[in-house]
């Protein structure tokens, strides 16, 4: 982070810690678009300076026969579940690419999202959304994976759920897919035998499938949509400005992300990074980091605020160890001056 005296650090030591905890810090944000503007927002309400530069972005369908196949016969299902406003996109595209409007192919189904955001993404195309988990309910908290045995300094905490949106849909329970299943259970009285169509990433993780077959659905998972690394010439931004030291903080959140980073970066990712604090979200991704000669300086559970405060908190302990021999030095020169006059 550089020599001299810390005044990043004595600011934020300054600062109300729940309010402007990243008071004066540039942050780079490599999540996928639809989750770095809740970052973003997040790191601006704390004082921050936010750097977009997604490494992920929206890939088609892998299988794009599979999902027109899935989507014409749509009114099969009992309900259709959407766990994010990728896969919400996703749906949408394909309906349009089919010659078919959203809202109308979906009548007569039950839709179901996990989060207000993803709720919004289908209402501002028109859908009807009628089970929203984490809206209007009990907020949305969603735990990640624990915090890594090795490397970096822990920091806790939940992950907060997507933002509720204002109207429509009955909210319920949190913002996971056990909240979803619970939310459908509640609509529908039962799950047991329901035909439920779950669009999703071709890698996508397994909690909602996982929780709707817990419940007794019927699932049938489609690939509506893949993550594939950004175009080399998008992170050139991040890359420029990381070169260029104005950047204080990169939090990471998986290993997918950090390698595609390190490659724009190039052969030097090391030492570029060794002038940031550098944290990631579990303990896949530290691992990886670490095994690319990169520095951790935090780990966190799955939740970006928690990851943030636990940077902010580090650069404060960092600048603060740095500052004493810094202090000590400029105390015997002020002392050796005085002797001298």
């Amino acid at each position: 982070m550089g020599e001299g005296p810390p005044e990043k650090a004595a600011a934020l030591s300054a600062a109300p810690k729940e309010d402007r905890y990243l008071l004066g810090l540039r942050v780079l944000v490599t999540r996928p678009a639809d989750q770095a503007e809740e970052t973003a927002t997040e790191i601006e309400r704390a004082g921050g300076t936010a750097l977009c530069c997604p490494c992920l972005v929206l890939g088609p369908s892998p299988c794009p026969a599979e999902l027109q196949a899935a989507l014409r016969e749509i009114r099969r299902n009992r309900a259709v579940a959407l766990a994010s406003v990728a896969g919400a996109e996703a749906l949408l595209a394909g309906f349009l690419e089919a010659g078919e409007v959203p809202g109308e192919a979906l009548s007569g189904v039950l839709v179901a999202a996990v989060g207000g955001r993803t709720a919004a993404a289908l209402r501002a195309a028109g859908v009807r959304v009628d089970v929203v988990a984490g809206e209007g309910g009990a907020g949305g908290q969603a735990t990640g994976e624990g915090r890594a045995a090795t490397g970096g300094q822990g920091a806790g905490g939940q992950a907060t759920g997507e933002d509720r949106a204002a109207t429509g849909g009955q909210g319920s329970g949190q913002a996971t897919g056990d909240g979803l299943a619970a939310a459908l259970v509640e609509r529908l009285g039962t799950l047991a035998g329901a035909r439920v169509l779950l669009p999703r990433a071709k890698e996508g993780r397994e909690a909602l499938h996982e929780a709707l077959v817990r419940a007794g659905a019927e699932v049938r998972a489609v690939a509506a949509y893949e993550m594939i690394a950004a175009p080399p010439e998008r992170l050139l931004p991040a890359v420029a400005a990381l070169r260029a030291g104005e950047i204080d903080l990169v939090p990471l959140g998986s290993p997918r992300t950090a390698a595609i980073l390190m490659a724009a970066l190039g052969a030097d990712a090391a030492s570029v990074l060794a002038h940031t604090l550098v944290g990631a979200i579990g303990p896949t991704t530290a691992e990886a980091l670490l095994q690319a000669g990169i520095a951790v300086d935090v780990v966190a559970d799955a939740s970006f605020p928690a990851l943030l405060r636990g940077l902010a908190s580090s650069l404060v302990a960092r600048s603060e160890a740095e500052r004493r021999p810094w202090v000590a030095r400029s105390e015997a020169e002020r002392r050796g001056s005085k002797k001298e006059g």
